[in-house]
């Protein structure tokens, strides 16, 4: 599993989209140093790894301001595992859509919601009264078991293929 943690202050005008994508797209993703800037070993390189689940967990009081459309971020977050909705997780905690239930934030957070949504990812309240059942939903959305098993090889004859669970043979889901 990778997981990266973006935060609004990522970017000074409360880009959290945009500061995922940028972590996880040229130089940084497959560099280990960012030619940007002296500081030394600050690119992502190795990060992304192709049999892991990426996971990216938004936490915020803020909307996002990044210039480009939720879809942008979507196709792009996708095309990094390949399309497989399994291997790609966005979950969100931010302001919700009634501010009323949550006073403390400055703003909704829909854009992330929207994206979280889009992916399959838990959406949570910022204002959570219940943090311990927040991040269960995470956890088991984040970290829940692989329920995708790719063969290595093409089985010459697939009438032969038996999947077995504890012992049971499993013949549909």
């Amino acid at each position: 599993l990778d997981v990266i943690g973006v935060a609004n202050a990522i970017r000074a005008s409360f880009e959290g989209l945009e500061g995922a994508y940028r972590a996880l797209s040229q130089p940084l993703i497959h560099s280990a140093d960012d030619p940007r800037t002296p500081l030394a070993s600050d690119g992502n390189g190795g990060f992304l790894r192709p049999e892991a689940r990426l996971a990216i967990i938004f936490v915020t009081d803020e909307e996002d301001f990044s210039t480009q459309p939720v879809s942008f971020y979507e196709t792009y977050f996708k095309s990094l595992k390949d399309n497989d909705p399994a291997m790609l997780s966005v979950s969100a905690i931010a302001g919700p859509q009634d501010l009323s239930t949550c006073a403390t934030a400055s703003s909704s957070g829909t854009r992330y919601i929207q994206l979280a949504q889009a992916t399959g990812g838990v959406v949570e309240s910022i204002c959570t009264p219940n943090w311990a059942e927040s991040l269960k939903k995470l956890s088991e959305t984040t970290f829940g078991p692989k329920r995708n098993f790719p063969l290595s090889d093409e089985p010459e004859d697939p009438a032969q293929i038996s999947v077995r669970v504890n012992g049971a043979q499993v013949t549909s889901g």
